[in-house]
């Protein structure tokens, strides 16, 4: 499962499993076993299989995510007072308003969906060898 930290590298993250998929699975001599690689942007499936607004550019959900994982790192007293307009800053969240419990319930959100993601492709990868399933995410609802 590749994770690309920064949405732009998703379609590097792609091609590599496309890859990987067509050198190990498709091709000649087929390696015992199958493993299915999967590339994601967790913000953007959360978003997709549940409808939760998630990413954002330095706004609230990437400054929670930090809150929770770095807070060294976070400085909010650098931001401009409430009403003033956030350069550079794009999301529904604003960043003052972002907590470290947010995002420690946000983190545990993005690996259960990731966990439920990699169980069901474990548990059925001769589906997710098939070139039509093998992108397709949230197939694992059908089971739920």
């Amino acid at each position: 499962m590749l994770i690309a930290g920064h949405y732009p590298l998703l379609a590097h993250a792609v091609i590599a499993c496309q890859q990987f998929t067509a050198l190990r699975i498709l091709m000649p001599p087929r390696a015992s076993g199958i493993m299915v690689p999967w590339a994601c942007v967790e913000p953007s499936l959360r978003h997709q299989l549940d409808g939760v607004a998630a990413g954002d550019h330095g706004a609230g959900w990437e400054t929670a995510n930090l809150l929770a994982l770095h807070p060294e790192t976070v400085n909010l007293t650098t931001l401009p007072p409430p009403g003033e307009p956030l350069i550079g800053i794009g999301g529904p969240l604003d960043p003052r308003q972002a907590t470290a419990d947010q995002g420690d319930a946000q983190l545990a959100a993005y690996s259960d969906l990731l966990l439920r993601e990699a169980h069901h492709r474990l548990a059925h990868p001769t589906w997710y060898a098939n070139a039509a399933y093998l992108f397709q995410h949230g197939l694992w609802r059908k089971d739920d």
